[in-house]
């Protein structure tokens, strides 16, 4: 634990409602909120499937707006079409059902995927487009990421070191080391369980196994970091930022701001305080918990941001948006949570995200805050 603090407060209260999703690798649309799945339709639904019109001038700055592929060079189209080669024996569902599906979300998604790739192929590896097709999640992430970042900073990618690298007149701002969060070895007890659908029966949410799910990914590059800083592919001195995508883990909806959170910092189950004399409730906060025992009873911390380990990591970009639910405004659905005790900070703002998260510092509270937006 840094620097004493003992006690965390979350500010302020969100209220979470049931999402429609299509999922690429199902092939359908599912219901699913943060208690159940498929109970509660009473719940207010918001489906956040792409149209083919989504993507226009005029939106919001947070919104990139990429060329179309009619108006590109020939040249440039054939570049880009190269991307979405014919599925083969090693590619992944989801990319064979967005492939050959005729449905608006296919073709949506596919239009995504030209779009970005307009952007992203000069900053493709040679393995790209390959990768592509068998680890759609994870190349998917890389390539949105990338663009939503270049359309602010520029930015190069190296086949060596961290997935992106943002400049400033050839001066280094920041790394970004993008990966991907899954649901675990289904073999193993402490893996996420897949959702159940059309059982009539409401599942209650795993949110335990998400969270050591989201800490295990970003353990993995912490470590990452170190060989980085072993090899002087990159300094002490340079802020390194984790950008970790959900999605692989189905169980989407609700808290997933409150989930990736509950893994940066000690924070337990929610609570208020009934004042009998005033009939009053106080604002609820959040009991300490810095451990989530695995089922083998090992405890894993869950406190990553007041661990020494971590401060050189600046802070992390979270999404739980796979590739065929990414919403109007892009980016929009993006996360930002600084690390307080960060040896490397970043200015807030300094990502064009939906959500920023803050932790303010006195004595032995860290109370978490969101970033106001203009």
């Amino acid at each position: 634990m840094a620097k004493g603090v003992h006690r965390v407060i979350l500010l302020p209260q969100y209220k979470y409602f049931g999402v429609a999703l299509y999922h690429a690798s199902l092939g359908r649309l599912a219901l699913a909120n943060g208690v159940a799945v498929a109970t509660q339709l009473t719940c207010r639904k918001q489906v956040e499937l792409r149209h083919n019109n989504l993507l226009k001038l005029g939106q919001p700055k947070r919104c990139f707006v990429c060329p179309l592929v009619r108006v590109l060079s020939s040249k440039l189209d054939i570049t880009m079409r190269a991307l979405l080669l014919k599925p083969g024996k090693n590619s992944c569902t989801a990319y064979k059902n967005i492939w050959s599906g005729s449905r608006s979300p296919e073709k949506s998604t596919r239009e995504l995927f030209y779009q970005l790739w307009g952007k992203f192929y000069p900053h493709a590896d040679p393995h790209f487009v390959t990768e592509f097709q068998k680890d759609l999640d994870a190349r998917f992430w890389e390539m949105y990421l990338t663009v939503l970042i270049g359309e602010k900073y520029k930015v190069k990618s190296a086949s060596k070191g961290p997935d992106i690298q943002i400049l400033e007149n050839e001066n280094t701002l920041a790394w970004v080391e993008a990966v991907i969060a899954t649901a675990g070895d289904p073999v193993l007890p402490d893996s996420v369980p897949e959702m159940q659908f059309g059982t009539g029966i409401g599942q209650p949410t795993p949110e335990d196994k998400i969270i050591l799910r989201l800490t295990s990914a970003l353990k993995s590059k912490l470590d990452v970091h170190k060989k980085y800083l072993k090899n002087n592919i990159l300094t002490q001195d340079q802020p390194f930022v984790i950008a970790i995508n959900g999605s692989p883990i189905r169980w989407m909806g609700g808290s997933e701001h409150r989930r990736i959170l509950k893994a940066l910092f000690p924070i337990g189950e929610e609570y208020v305080t009934f004042d009998q004399s005033t009939n009053s409730l106080s604002h609820s906060q959040f009991n300490y918990r810095g451990v989530i025992n695995k089922e083998n009873g090992a405890g894993v911390p869950v406190d990553s941001f007041f661990n020494a380990d971590y401060e050189l990591v600046s802070g992390v970009v979270y999404s739980s948006k796979d590739c065929c639910n990414i919403p109007r405004e892009c980016g929009s659905e993006i996360v930002y949570i600084h690390n307080p005790f960060a040896k490397n900070p970043l200015d807030k703002g300094f990502f064009d995200v939906g959500t920023e998260f803050y932790g303010e510092v006195k004595g032995d509270e860290c109370t978490l805050k969101l970033v106001e937006k203009a």
